[in-house]
């Protein structure tokens, strides 16, 4: 018995250390119609779009407008959760778990899109389509489940057909960069990064032992930021070639997602965690007072909203920080 409690005592210490430096966070709760998990939310134009659902159950798309936050749901039954939500040819491109996807003209109807038979890579890599990204005139999408496969698509004809690159490590992480002349894109998952220009011809391969990539950001073809899933913020000043830590918080925090806008870096994690940055090297963590997981976030000009595991959304004004 005196083991066991030597024990707990241990355990509620370790807890209780992992957030000391964080600050408590107060939030404004945004109505929102369902308690399913709010996996992703993008902006397009004065729209955003929120999509989720639980894990082998369907999914949804809700919109608001940005000045409103009124989120009305358009569709509550897609075949699976929605993870990612894309713009591309006139099109918006719902990306679901066993890697399926929807379009839509108005997001209001939908449609399913049938990948070419030859295409397909087959059944083990039936997982979320995690991210989907324009890049000059071509589509990317990333598919990544957790049993150390992935696969990068790549569309250089407005989805006709596509180039799909399958991967022995999971994905979870995509980034692009485009100036007037080229572009430039990043995966990144568990200990690995490919990176890719458009003049190139192949994916370009950069190990990362020990260092799994939850999510990424890029300002330039050269500086960019990832964050790995226990919380550790790492820069690269020559395109992803090597990568220096720059953070490193107390304790793992199991993150979702880092989003970068209007000259914040914003993290989300596990149990209410979220971390808030202005220059990407110095970070402040803040807890908010729920213990839902925080799985997307989406910034404005003067606050940022996240989205959570029960279908909650939160706003919270830049000057709360």
């Amino acid at each position: 018995m005196k083991t066991n409690s030597i024990l707990f005592l241990l355990t509620l210490f370790a807890f209780s250390s992992c957030d000391k430096d964080a600050k408590t966070l107060e939030f404004e709760q945004i109505p929102f119609e369902g308690v399913a998990p709010i996996r992703v939310l993008r902006s397009f134009g004065d729209t955003i779009v929120a999509g989720g659902g639980d894990k082998s159950a369907e999914g949804f798309i809700s919109v608001a407008h940005i000045d409103e936050m009124n989120f009305i749901l358009v569709k509550s039954n897609f075949k699976s959760p929605v993870y990612s939500i894309g713009e591309f040819a006139g099109r918006y491109w719902i990306g679901l778990d066993q890697a399926q996807i929807n379009q839509s003209m108005d997001l209001i109807h939908f449609e399913p899109y049938y990948f070419n038979e030859k295409d397909w890579v087959g059944d083990l890599y039936q997982h979320p389509i995690r991210k989907m990204e324009r890049v000059g005139t071509d589509f990317l999408a990333i598919v990544g489940g957790e049993l150390s496969k992935g696969v990068i698509y790549q569309s250089s004809d407005s989805t006709r057909s596509w180039n799909p690159l399958e991967i022995d490590h999971e994905l979870r992480a995509l980034a692009t960069f485009q100036d007037s002349n080229s572009w430039r894109a990043w995966v990144g998952g568990n200990g690995m990064l490919l990176t890719k220009t458009s003049s190139d011809s192949v994916w370009q391969r950069i190990d990362l032992k020990g260092v799994f990539i939850a999510d990424m950001t890029f300002e330039s073809n050269n500086s960019g930021w990832l964050v790995t899933y226990d919380g550790r913020v790492m820069k690269t000043k020559d395109g992803g070639e090597s990568w220096a830590e720059v953070h490193n918080p107390k304790g793992a925090h199991y993150v979702n997602r880092m989003r970068y806008k209007n000259g914040h870096f914003i993290i989300v994690a596990q149990d209410g965690r979220l971390a808030h940055s202005s220059n990407g090297e110095s970070w402040q963590w803040y807890n908010l007072e729920t213990q839902q997981d925080l799985l997307d976030v989406w910034i404005g000009a003067d606050h940022f909203i996240v989205g959570t595991e029960m279908g909650e959304v939160y706003r919270i004004p830049f000057s709360n920080l």
